[in-house]
This record gives C-alpha cells, structure tokens and sequence, in this order.
C-alpha cells in the first residue's frame, strides 16, 4: 500500500490495517505532508486513484488553501480539527469535517500524520437551501419581504452618505387574475417566474428585487439622481413587463402598475416607503394600468 519505498513501522501498518474498513476517509501522511497511504473512502470522497493520490502533497490535490498552515501546526505536536475543503478530481468541492493526529516514535519524534475525514457536502448544501429559503422566495428566487425591507434600510443609510437617492418600485400585474382563470395556476406559476427574469433584466446588478406575494413585486433602485429618473425607469419596467409572454404554445398579454417612492432622508422609514409605493400603485391602476406613479411626499420617519 506504501509508495516510495516508503518504510512504515510495525505499529503504522497495523493502524493502516485498521483505518482500511473505517467508514470515513482516512489517510495517513508522512512529515513532510505528503501522502503515504488512503483507505478506499478516500479514493471515493475524492476521485484520485490509489497510484495518483500517493506521494502527493493536500496543495498538489488542490485541497483547502489553509493547507500549509495546517501541516506547520500539526508539525509542531498539536492535534487539528476542523472543517476542510476537498477539490474532486473531477471539479467540483467536498466540505469535510477533518481530525488530524500527529503520531510519535519511542523517543518522542513526529513520524507520521493521521487524518480523519467525514463528508459534510450534502448537510451543507442543506444548510443554504433553508437560510436560502428564510431569505427568498421559494418559487422565483427572488428576495422575500424581509430581506427586501433590510436591503432597503442598508440602501437608505448609503444613499445618505454619498448624496445619491434610493427609490422603492412596488409592483402589481394587471390581468393576472385572468390568466390564472383561464388557464390554471400552473401556467400562472410559470408567468410569474418569466416576469421575475423580466424584472432582474430591467435593473442593474446592485438593486434589488423582491417577490411580495401573489402577483406583487417590489424593487430597490440604489444611487438614483433624483425622482424623475426613478419615474422614467418604473416607467420601463411597466413596459417591460407588458411585452407579450409565450409560454406553452399560448400568448398571454398582462401589464404592470408601478408605485414609486423616493426618499431623500437616511431615517426614511422602510416599511413606511413601501407602503406610500402601493398607495402610488393604486393610483396607476386607477389610470388604467400598465404605467407609473410617483408617490406625492415621502413620509420620514425614524427608525
């Protein structure tokens, strides 16, 4: 199992021999750092065959950057634990739990390092699928009420300190209530995902746009130079919106009502701004839909 010519004593061989049917990766590297021995969990956890992975350093197999750092630390008699990164061989990234432990001979020298690996992949992607799902909106994508009232906050503070405005878009589509009648909430679940893509293009990368509910949006436009360019782009995205959809061999026609708030205070109240952007909202459909209003006065509060 040894390359090199590699000479492992008696007490490493029967270590060996053990870690061989242990369930985690386990490997066992020489003070040097460099490879001597894997089990097969290894060989499956990261790709690499017996022959490729031995001799090899963890910086030759692309692991964790904090690589050295670790082998110097272990090199000085002190155990390691702690979470690693794995690059597969064929691309790709493993997150591994990893215990490593420095072996000594009878006088007391380091001769060898024991690693321990358990993959953590599938319970970490687990994890960002559920803070994912505390931020956004599980059907678009987009960010959920919550996140969208904290950006909005943060955007509120900048646009103070570099003298720009941040202006809020709500959002609401005309006619969606009809498609959903005539051909069903399916197709009513994949308009809503091609307006979300409509609404993403529209803005640049920096702002924000959230999914309300139902049929209602909401976005955040940071670093705007005055009202009139908030009006003039809420304006776009109403038209944006009101292109025609093709989806599943029909074309569905919808429009967009856009509310507009603007506020040039850094205590601007969040919640306060959203709701005068519905108010102005209203005011668009009551003309008809598919355009924008902007909302009369902003209304400072402090946070």
């Amino acid at each position: 199992m040894l390359s090199n010519g590699t000479v492992v004593t008696e007490c490493q061989s029967l270590l060996a021999r053990a870690l061989s049917v242990n369930a985690s990766a386990a490997l066992i590297a020489g003070h040097d750092g460099r490879l001597q021995w894997v089990n097969q969990a290894f060989l499956r956890l990261s790709g690499y065959s017996e022959q490729e992975a031995l001799g090899k350093s963890r910086q030759q197999l692309g692991w964790d950057a904090r690589a050295a750092r670790i082998l110097e630390m272990v090199r000085a008699g002190k155990a390691w634990s702690g979470e690693t990164v794995l690059r597969h061989k064929r691309g790709g990234t493993r997150f591994v739990n990893e215990v490593i432990t420095p072996l000594r001979d009878e006088q007391g020298n380091i001769t060898c390092f024991v690693a321990l690996q358990q993959d953590i992949t599938g319970r970490r992607r687990t994890d960002a699928s559920l803070r994912r799902l505390a931020t956004h909106d599980a059907m678009t994508g987009l960010a959920n009420k919550a996140t969208f009232l904290r950006e909005q906050r943060a955007a509120l503070r900048r646009s103070h300190a570099d003298g720009q405005l941040a202006a809020t878009l709500f959002i609401d589509l005309d006619r969606f209530k009809a498609v959903n009648d005539t051909y069903g909430h399916r197709m009513g679940d994949r308009l809503l995902l091609a307006v979300a893509r409509r609404l993403k293009a529209a803005v640049r990368q920096e702002d924000v746009v959230a999914r309300l509910g139902g049929d209602e949006f909401a976005m955040l436009l940071r670093s705007i130079p005055n009202p009139a360019a908030a009006l003039a782009l809420a304006s776009d995205v109403a038209h944006s919106v009101s292109r025609p959809y093709h989806l599943c061999g029909s074309q569905l026609d919808i429009g967009a009502s856009v509310g507009v708030a603007v506020a040039p205070f850094p205590d601007a109240d969040a919640a306060v701004l959203l709701e005068l952007a519905d108010q102005a909202m209203y005011r668009a459909k009551r003309r008809g839909g598919n355009c924008a209003e902007l909302a009369s006065q902003p209304v400072v509060v402090k946070m």
